[in-house]
């Protein structure tokens, strides 16, 4: 897993659903490791009816780096073109660019 952007990724349970929920669309990675699995387990029925993609990560301590911290995280959800609106920089299509690629994959799956 690569570094993500902070303005294009929501660190916690909590922060991931309020997104879902607001109709928010990204990528949902969710950490294998977690225990117990009632704290994760309605992550993916959520993404299921959201339309959303989702992904187990091996570990909370790998998914936690990606997030660029240092605690371990029990989800992340990447949602590209997040942050600034008025973000002219080419760095946000670059993030898409890559989001696409890694939804064809994942789809592929």
């Amino acid at each position: 897993l690569h570094r993500v952007d902070r303005r294009q990724r929501q660190m916690c349970i909590r922060d991931s659903v309020k997104a879902l929920r607001k109709g928010e669309k990204g990528l949902v990675i969710i950490a294998g490791d977690i225990s117990p699995l009632d704290v994760v387990s309605h992550l993916p029925v959520l993404c299921e009816d959201n339309g959303v993609q989702y992904i187990w990560a091996p570990s909370k301590e790998d998914l936690g780096a990606a997030g660029g911290t240092k605690r371990p995280t029990s989800c992340l959800m990447i949602v590209p073109g997040g942050g600034k609106k008025g973000d002219k920089s080419g760095k946000s299509e670059e993030y898409k660019e890559g989001f696409d690629e890694v939804s064809k994959e994942i789809k592929a799956l």
